[in-house]
């Protein structure tokens, strides 16, 4: 069940940022002035990690997670995006409902409804 995390580095001037988190998902939300204005949805922790961004006048990027692993030099550096195929919106937003029942609403609904839109709006990206 997700939770939101109570104190969370600030990185983008004039915005919120908001985290919330459990074993299989993490959000970030950012607000300006308590309206959303974006969100990252990283879907997958404990298998194949995806992630899917949607900044308030951008195109949605639909990224899977290279979490940075180099096992030929045994080390690690830092997990960057790379581009993905499409989502499986449907399971995913299933799932999100399940899993978001205890978070603030706004949020909720307001991830939920840019799911169904990137279902109906991007093809190419959610199915």
């Amino acid at each position: 069940m997700l939770r939101e995390i109570a104190k969370v580095r600030q990185d983008r001037r004039g915005l919120k940022r908001r985290w919330f988190t459990d074993d299989r998902w993490d959000l970030y939300v950012w607000e300006d002035h308590d309206r959303i204005t974006g969100f990252q949805l990283c879907y997958g922790k404990e298998a194949y990690e995806r992630a899917l961004t949607w900044m308030e006048g951008e195109e949605p990027y639909h990224a899977a997670i290279d979490d940075g692993t180099d096992r030929d030099a045994n080390r690690k550096h830092a997990p960057i995006l790379v581009a993905d195929g499409v989502m499986p919106v449907r399971a995913v937003l299933d799932r999100f409902h399940r899993d978001a029942a205890e978070i603030d609403p706004a949020v909720r609904d307001y991830v939920s409804t840019k799911l169904g839109e990137l279902q109906r709006d991007y093809p190419g990206i959610g199915v």
